[in-house]
């Protein structure tokens, strides 16, 4: 999906999935559907095409509703850290956990829905001035909700066809964190939103929007992008 200068994908095996039914809701917002994997790990990657970025921006990661991280992309030209990827989310210090896809576990006696926010990928782009800050965390902090996959659902849930998303085991970090602020400009933030279905469901949606004859020749292009899914 792209958004002025900005592209943003998700990214499985070191491929780029395919996007379906991508909509640019407003000059700042466009959403997109693509088909999860359960048990597969993901990461999210985004790519200004700009010549020269005159100003930094951070772009913030929000997976099921939890907000888990940004990463800063300094002014420079094209070719110079302009494309910036998340594979996994700070778990304590010095440790990460990855991002993996995942079903929803449901029972008779869940005491809560599953949340509207399940299904949902966000990136948010913001711009101003990155300020190099101290990092001042210890290793019991953690401001991430943990998402381990363990709490249970209604069985009753509208999400009964969906998946969620869960951190996976922790894990070294690749390598050492510089700690930003960001001073907001003017500039408004852009907002790249993929949702995401396992691929029996994600063609009943694209059904939905495109009546029978695209829903067919979706699931085709669907069945043959994925033809090695098992979990689903």
């Amino acid at each position: 999906m792209q958004i002025g200068d900005f592209t943003a994908r998700i990214v499985v095996d070191d491929e780029e999935l395919e996007e379906y039914h991508v909509e640019l809701e407003t000059p700042t917002r466009v959403t997109c559907w693509i088909a999860s994997e359960a048990q597969k790990t993901f990461s999210i990657r985004w790519h200004c095409h700009a010549e020269n970025r005159t100003a930094g921006n951070v772009g913030w990661v929000t997976i099921d509703g939890v907000c888990c991280d940004g990463l800063p992309m300094h002014p420079g030209p094209v070719g110079e850290g302009d494309t910036k990827e998340m594979y996994d989310v700070n778990a304590s210090n010095k440790k990460a956990r990855g991002f993996l896809f995942s079903h929803i576990q449901f029972s008779d006696d869940g005491d809560k829905e599953a949340p509207e926010a399940f299904g949902e990928i966000r990136l948010i782009i913001q711009h101003g001035d990155l300020v190099e800050a101290d990092d001042e965390s210890d290793d019991d902090s953690e401001d991430v909700q943990v998402l381990d996959g363990n709490d249970k659902f209604l069985e009753s849930s509208s999400k009964a066809a969906h998946h969620r998303v869960v951190f996976g085991q922790e894990r070294a970090q690749d390598c050492d964190l510089s700690v930003f602020t960001l001073d907001r400009n003017d500039e408004p933030s852009l907002f790249f939103v993929f949702k995401y279905r396992p691929i029996g469901n994600l063609v009943s949606v694209l059904y939905h929007f495109f009546g029978l004859l695209t829903g067919y020749l979706s699931y085709f292009t669907c069945t043959w992008f994925c033809s090695n899914t098992r979990y689903l």
